[in-house]
């Protein structure tokens, strides 16, 4: 029972003292007050935690500017043919217009026969296309719209002027020489049958249903 009776006692003490700050009032009754319940009792008074430094970080490096994308070099589908504009072999033999060697199968009008390729049809030649027996295009029915220099893209030729050679026999004016027309210009219509082939151009072709059988100046490989 010690321990309750020191208890009452403080009780009674602590009391007194209250009382007695309250009388006098002022800075006694906080001097009492403060005695009695620590400053960390207080409500509202409590110490905040010490704040933690942050981490110290390394200074970001910026992004690298991404690589500017180039677009891939257009492919040409004609690579690897034969064109018209492809150089005779180097034998010491000139080969100009109209001079061409009897017997050389590679060449009309002095020109390197082009392997022909057919691209598909386009804005300036939709025409339909006639195959060989090994499938190559031997010739082509001219479509509505249609212009020599998109038949001869569309077939890989390289030169409009193969166009007039290859046609000069069963056309009017395939071949004629006009100082206002390039070479080998000429009037094409729908529905005219244009030869392709170098080897068929006393065989194939006409002009609006007609065909012609002039003699050509120049020289002309063996024909089918």
């Amino acid at each position: 029972m010690p321990n309750r009776r020191f208890a009452i006692i403080a009780l009674v003490i602590c009391a007194g003292l209250v009382a007695a700050g309250i009388a006098f009032g002022g800075p006694a009754a906080t001097s009492i007050w403060a005695f009695l319940v620590p400053e960390s009792a207080t409500p509202g008074s409590a110490t905040p935690a010490a704040s933690t430094p942050p981490p110290s970080q390394a200074p970001s490096k910026p992004a690298p500017s991404p690589e500017p994308a180039t677009e891939p070099e257009p492919t040409d589908p004609c690579a690897g043919l034969r064109r018209v504009g492809d150089p005779p072999p180097e034998d010491g033999i000139e080969r100009i217009f109209g001079k061409s060697l009897p017997g050389e199968k590679g060449y009309v009008a002095g020109y390197a026969i082009p392997e022909l390729r057919d691209l598909g049809p386009a804005e300036y030649a939709s025409g339909k296309v006639v195959l060989n027996e090994r499938g190559d295009p031997q010739a082509y029915v001219v479509a509505a719209g249609d212009t020599l220099y998109g038949i001869s893209e569309r077939f890989c030729i390289g030169n409009v002027s193969y166009l007039g050679w290859v046609n000069a026999v069963r056309r009017n004016g395939a071949w004629a020489w006009d100082s206002n027309k390039q070479e080998g210009e000429f009037e094409i219509y729908p529905g005219d049958t244009l030869n392709l082939d170098a080897h068929t151009i006393t065989s194939i072709g006409d002009e609006q249903g007609v065909v012609y059988a002039h003699t050509p100046e120049f020289y002309i490989p063996p024909q089918r």
